[in-house]
């Protein structure tokens, strides 16, 4: 299946067919979705990664696995319900550069805690180099307690493109690819995202996200 793009929702709210509450009206424009199509999300995800090589102390930088496509359960606000969602490594939008954060946090510089740089897909994960700044009194003992493996969880965060939702039970072939959704949750195969930072966490969602 070769996906196709639809208009992001908010270029466009549906309105209420006369008679109909606002209950129905969400029913039936749920419902009123193509299946299988991708479908275009402005909401940012958040998916978990790994440590992935040795330290060097001169640079204060470390390589890492910063996403897989191992799935993960998510809560959707559009449907209110939870599902199993996948990203693509061959959908990713890598930037050749990003912020090193601490645990997501993006309100303020201080956070920062160095840069993400030659971010790229390798097979089923996307592989990355952390190098953290120096100097900082802050960001150094997050640096030595990284170095020495007591933190090792990864987290990225970006913004989905499209994606296609499986109900469950059902199956979809994808870019030649059969995704299958489990008896109870469908499944989202986020089939183009666009990575924009990556932290330093305590728990990884996924546990191949982590330093090694």
């Amino acid at each position: 299946m070769t996906p196709t793009c639809k208009p992001p929702s908010y270029f466009g709210s549906p309105r209420p067919l006369a008679g109909e509450g606002p209950g129905v009206m969400a029913n039936r424009v749920h419902r009123s979705q193509p299946r299988r199509r991708p479908i275009r999300d402005p909401h940012h995800f958040q998916r978990t990664g790994s440590i992935d090589g040795n330290p060097d102390e001169a640079t204060h930088s470390i390589n890492a696995i910063v996403a897989t496509e191992r799935p993960v359960t998510i809560w959707d606000s559009r449907s209110r319900r939870y599902m199993m969602e996948i990203l693509l490594m061959r959908g990713g939008q890598f930037p050749s550069w990003c912020p090193l954060l601490e645990s997501h946090q993006s309100w303020t510089l201080n956070y920062v805690l160095g840069s993400v740089v030659g971010m790229k897909r390798s097979g089923r994960v996307a592989r990355a180099e952390f190098r953290f700044a120096q100097d900082d009194d802050y960001v150094e003992p997050i640096w030595r307690k990284v170095r020495d493996k007591h933190i090792r969880g990864v987290s990225i965060g970006g913004r989905r493109v499209s994606y296609i939702d499986i109900e469950p039970g059902e199956s979809a072939n994808i870019f030649g690819r059969r995704f299958t959704a489990g008896r109870n949750m469908p499944l989202r195969v986020t089939t183009n995202w666009i990575a924009r930072e990556t932290s330093i966490v305590i728990f990884a969602a996924d546990i191949d996200s982590m330093t090694t």
